[in-house]
């Protein structure tokens, strides 16, 4: 028979046991999502390398994490368009692949959808939105000279979603530090959430695929609202600044 003491140090023994492995699982898995991860950069970072140096002229930049993943611009105007999906990266990742893919050329547009990952990964608090925030500023600063800027709205969080719904504060969050740098840097803030309900207003629900991902509908209403704004910007003939979501600011 076993005595209440050994019966004890054998349940905490099998406790910590359980413990350790499931501490092991859970970091081979963060392992895996990120080498999968990255290697999903290096990829995207290496196509968009090589489509950039066949282009000798003007080009459009569409640049973000996977919120960008459906949005096809290509080609607008006349103009090449650089589309680069880099799916779980967060703002400072994202500015070294910029960099990197861009090497001192500069877009004549640029479109850009970032920080989300940062929500999703670090939550909104003070550190992480400073982060954030010097992360806007060093993309600025990379495409600085571009004939005009576009930033998506962070996307919303369906409230009733398993995985996303604990973040919904922080994407709200950082999403004002979003329209605030806009304003900053007088960049045009396109504010996704109010295209889609626009469009639903007009019988076109615009529910998220999973809680956060744009559906295909909710893609072409965003699309066909960026072609407007840049085919604005772009037309040497139009009187009107181009539509946007905020005072725009030029």
């Amino acid at each position: 028979m076993f005595t209440a003491r050994e019966i004890i140090i054998f349940c905490v023994g099998l406790a910590l046991a359980l413990a350790i492995c499931l501490m092991v699982g859970w970091i081979r898995s963060a392992r895996r999502k990120s080498n999968l991860i990255r290697r999903d950069a290096n990829r995207a970072t290496l196509n968009a390398q090589a489509r950039l140096s066949q282009i000798d002229g003007e080009f459009v930049l569409l640049a973000g994490d996977s919120t960008v993943a459906h949005l096809v611009l290509n080609p607008i105007a006349d103009l090449p368009v650089i589309e680069v999906a880099l799916p779980g990266l967060t703002s400072d990742q994202f500015h070294a692949r910029i960099a990197s893919i861009l090497a001192g050329r500069r877009p004549r547009i640029t479109v850009l959808s970032i920080g989300a990952n940062d929500a999703l990964q670090n939550g909104a608090g003070e550190t992480t939105r400073g982060h954030f925030r010097d992360n806007l500023g060093k993309i600025a600063r990379t495409v600085a000279g571009t004939q005009a800027t576009f930033i998506l709205s962070l996307p919303r969080i369906d409230a009733a979603s398993p995985d996303y719904s604990h973040r919904a504060t922080a994407m709200d969050r950082l999403n004002r530090e979003v329209s605030a740098f806009a304003r900053e840097q007088r960049w045009i803030y396109v504010d996704g959430a109010q295209i889609c309900d626009a469009a639903a207003r007009d019988g076109q629900p615009m529910a998220s695929l999973d809680g956060l991902h744009l559906t295909p509908d909710a893609s072409r209403e965003i699309t066909q609202a960026l072609r407007q704004r840049i085919a604005s910007v772009l037309d040497p003939d139009s009187k009107k600044p181009a539509p946007a979501d905020r005072p725009f600011q030029a």
